[in-house]
């Protein structure tokens, strides 16, 4: 997909990233190599005997979360189409949630925003890439949005239930007052965003010399027109849109209910809800290590340790949340081989398409 990039740079700097992206990737592997040490110390303070007496304990449990995982993708593939709006009839649903779990594995195994890159190539034979880009990421906002709602949440939840002692009850108020903010915003109507995707397009129309700047001047008055759908035009599509991504995003919840209820920990729903919020932090403010390796292991084991549970609980969570999403990896290779699933070529279409249409 960088190919229509290299039209725009000079010949010299087709063949490596830009100076800033090839300064960021040693950042990622020091971060990575950090997360992987502390994974290891943690694995070495709980056991692996531990891990494996758990691993054991969950039985059933395992395969639910499994399933329920699945929900979450079906979800999302849901979001996916309504925010392609009228061009959802060129991806009918089976081949869409093909891709969504194909862009899965591809997330996995390489970086998370290539996901969307493989999903929205693979479907260019029918969809402008520029338009299944924009839709795929809309699609993501939303979803940060109702995680942002989750979060907001759990927080005040935590701040009424926990005691007056708790150390981490000021911490929990002074946190929910920026995110009540940002799950209040999208309500009052204000279009800042789309504005200011409009005077960007503007902009790029008025000095698109190259077939990237072209291009990208296609994406963005995609994106504007999507946002404004999801957020703006129809408090029913808002509400549909940010319903079905909330329903995907308490299944964390759900998840971490019935982890800890299959190890025989006496936990109730509301403390679930609470753990799930924070480890959603944790996962926002931990984005430059590659999978957030070692952050969020690390970083449960210090939250459950508040709540007067042990590390290896914490970890046991973590790790058997990670390996229901490798199933679901595998299960994406698997629909890739089966399926054929891959990039097709993308379409010489800089200056006309579905994402300049309002």
């Amino acid at each position: 997909m960088n190919a229509p990039a290299t039209g725009a740079q000079p010949s010299q700097q087709g063949t490596r990233p830009p100076r800033r992206w090839r300064g960021w990737q040693p950042l990622r592997l020091l971060s990575l190599f950090l997360g992987l040490a502390l994974l290891v110390l943690l694995l070495r303070q709980v056991g692996l005997g531990t891990l494996v007496a758990h691993a054991r304990q969950l039985g059933w449990t395992f395969l639910a979360t499994v399933a329920l995982f699945g929900g979450v993708h079906l979800l999302r593939t849901i979001s996916w189409r309504l925010c392609l709006q009228e061009d959802r009839r060129q991806l009918p649903f089976r081949r869409a949630l093909s891709l969504w779990l194909a862009g899965e594995a591809v997330a996995h195994l390489s970086f998370g925003w290539s996901g969307d890159a493989f999903r929205a190539a693979a479907s260019s034979q029918t969809i402008p890439v520029e338009r299944g880009l924009s839709a795929l990421l809309a699609s993501r906002i939303v979803y940060f949005y109702s995680t942002i709602v989750l979060m907001t949440a759990s927080f005040m939840l935590g701040y009424f239930l926990l005691p007056p002692q708790a150390v981490i009850r000021p911490l929990l108020a002074a946190a929910s007052v920026p995110l009540l903010a940002i799950s209040v915003l999208p309500l009052t109507g204000r279009p800042t965003v789309t504005r200011l995707l409009n005077r960007f397009s503007s902009f790029l129309a008025r000095h698109s010399h190259s077939a990237f700047l072209r291009r990208l001047q296609i994406f963005v008055t995609a994106l504007e027109h999507d946002l404004a759908a999801a957020f703006l035009h129809s408090k029913r599509n808002f509400a549909r849109l940010a319903g079905l991504n909330f329903l995907a995003t308490f299944a964390g919840v759900l998840e971490v209910y019935l982890i800890l209820r299959g190890l025989r920990v006496e936990v109730s729903l509301a403390t679930a809800f609470l753990l799930e919020g924070i480890g959603k932090t944790l996962g926002l403010f931990a984005f430059v290590v590659p999978g957030n390796v070692g952050v969020r292991e690390g970083g449960m084991a210090l939250i459950f340790q508040l709540f007067e549970m042990s590390a290896a609980l914490a970890l046991t969570l973590v790790l058997a949340r990670r390996a229901r999403a490798l199933v679901w990896v595998g299960i994406g290779n698997l629909v890739m081989i089966l399926q054929g699933v891959s990039p097709a070529a993308l379409p010489e279409r800089p200056t006309t398409g579905a994402g300049t249409e309002k």
